[in-house]
Order: C-alpha cells, then sequence, then structure tokens
C-alpha cells in the first residue's frame, strides 16, 4: 500500500477506498495502519501534508496558495488553520520567521 499514499496527500480519498487498494477491510486496515504507526490514516495524512508543507513553504519562488493548492487544499484559510494546528503558527509567519531568522 506504499505506493498509493502519495496520491493520498493531494486527494481526498476515504478510508474504503485505501483500504481496498490493500486488500483489506476498512476495520483491519485502520488495526493494522494504527497498529504499525501508532497513529489513524487521517494522522498521519495530516502530518504528511504538513512536513511536506514544511518544505515547500521554504521555497521563497512558492506563494502560500500555491502550496495549499499542491497539497490539495481548495483555499488557503482551510491550510493555514490545518498548518496552525501542526505548527503553532501561520504560515506566513513561519516563513518570514524562517527567512528573517
Amino acid at each position: 500500500y506504499h505506493s498509493f499514499f502519495p496520491f493520498f496527500l493531494v486527494r481526498t480519498v476515504g478510508l474504503g477506498e485505501v483500504a481496498a487498494a490493500t486488500g483489506l477491510s476498512r476495520y483491519h486496515f485502520l488495526r493494522a495502519f494504527k497498529h504499525s504507526t501508532g497513529i489513524t490514516p487521517m494522522q498521519w495524512r495530516l502530518r504528511a501534508k504538513m512536513e511536506t508543507a514544511f518544505i515547500l513553504l521554504s521555497d521563497r519562488q512558492r506563494t502560500i496558495a500555491t502550496t495549499a493548492s499542491a497539497l490539495g487544499y481548495n483555499n488557503v484559510l482551510a491550510f493555514a488553520r490545518a498548518f496552525h494546528r501542526v505548527y503553532g503558527t501561520t504560515p506566513s509567519a513561519f516563513r518570514r520567521d524562517r527567512i528573517l531568522g
């Protein structure tokens, strides 16, 4: 199932679809995933998106909007809220602090 996960980052994919791609039932996939990673697939997805955002935002040529879009967010506000939940700061403040600091 590892080859399926990059796609899982940018497209809204239901747990059932991911489970089907692995050949497991939804229930067994969720149990196996949480057992092996310690987190749910949705927690993993958010963490992976935000780790990718951290890297993309370090590129000053890329706008916050293009970063949000690249990660599958329909708008910058939704992306900014998710980023803030994970890092405790906004994407613009992160970028400013990273560039100046």
